[in-house]
């Protein structure tokens, strides 16, 4: 499906349940917990040897999330966010693109929101705040190399619940995080790998 066609059903869906759902909204105090399938499209890039000889680059994946909101107030909210994933890291020496393996990455995000939503259907709201993603389990060629085993960076969201029932959500959610890793062989650095991810997330929620 081209990201059009995506865009255009995941748009449809929503529209479709906030017209049918009824009406409800968060209050301080309550809990949204959710699971979403999760799209992940590497805005990837690399420096050093890496760069200049491999062209390195990450390839896209998809997986599921889990993650827990709990509001402060209707408006204001908390969220964390767990995930884990398989990036595989390809070269590309001019002569065509060559796998160097994968490695698991575990990303936990946390993020401070702000909910737009009141009495209506639609509880749209953004957030702001920090990954921090563990690497992990390498394969093939990966293997023979040092990977840092941990990267922090900033995070952002943009995502909106849409009631299904007094305690059920959908949910469409898209984030924007940091990550990276140094790449090294025998001692000598490498170059850092960026995979710096556009993660497009839907699923369903239950608030308590």
């Amino acid at each position: 499906m081209s990201k059009s066609r995506f865009t255009i059903t995941v748009l449809s869906l929503i529209l479709a349940f906030s017209i049918l759902a009824p009406v409800v909204s968060a209050d301080a105090g309550d809990w949204v917990v959710r699971t979403r399938l999760i799209f992940i499209e590497p805005d990837d890039g690399a420096t050093g040897v890496l760069e200049t000889d491999l062209n390195a680059g990450v390839e896209s994946d998809v997986t599921v999330e889990f993650d827990a909101t709990y509001f402060f107030t209707d408006r204001f909210a908390i969220e964390g966010i767990l995930a884990t994933a398989s990036q595989e890291v390809v070269v590309n020496d001019g002569s065509g693109e060559t796998s160097l393996g994968s490695v698991l990455h575990a990303p936990a995000t946390f993020l401070a929101q702000y909910h737009f939503g009141g009495d209506g259907k639609f509880h749209p709201y953004v957030g702001l705040g920090i990954n921090y993603t563990i690497f992990y389990d390498e394969s093939g060629d990966l293997t023979t190399l040092d990977l840092d085993s941990g990267s922090f960076g900033p995070a952002a969201q943009f995502g909106v619940d849409v009631d299904l029932s007094e305690n059920k959500v959908f949910n469409f959610d898209l984030k924007y995080a940091e990550i990276e890793t140094d790449v090294a062989s025998m001692g000598t650095n490498l170059g850092t790998v960026e995979v710096n991810p556009l993660i497009v997330g839907f699923g369903f929620g239950f608030r308590f």
